[in-house]
């Protein structure tokens, strides 16, 4: 019965009740193109630019596959707008330690050199009729 239950996102009213901790066991790319972690507690949290700045500096750029097995802890922190007054907003500590300078590096220079797929049909894989 679970195939028909919604998704269930980490939201700000969960964490106002307390920080959540789990494990991230999978990333991959949600609607609009924004990265999404699915944890260990069966939630799913997108991945803001400001938690990927936390996660990449702990566990360095790639793909989303470094972060897996790592453990974090969302709270509730705020945002400071220029001019405006704070407002919640999801925050992240990162539980597992971080890795070390030269394993953050290597895993960005490897996720820079692998190709990217194109997608199908980009024009460039018709066959030309002569």
């Amino acid at each position: 019965m679970s195939d028909y239950a919604a998704t269930r996102f980490v939201s700000l009213d969960d964490l106002a009740k307390g920080p959540m901790r789990a494990t991230i066991v999978e990333v991959t790319m949600g609607d609009f193109d924004k990265p999404v972690a699915t944890l260990s507690n069966g939630y799913k949290t997108d991945l803001n630019r400001s938690v990927m700045r936390e996660l990449v500096e702990a566990y360095g750029d790639g793909d989303g596959t470094n972060f897996v097995g790592k453990e974090i802890e969302l709270y509730l922190g705020e945002v400071k707008p220029k001019g405006k007054p704070p407002t919640p907003a999801k925050a992240i500590r990162t539980i597992s330690p971080p890795v070390s300078a030269a394993v953050a590096a290597a895993s960005a220079a490897a996720a820079k050199s692998e190709p990217k797929p194109q997608p199908k049909g980009s024009g460039m894989d018709d066959d030309i009729p002569f």
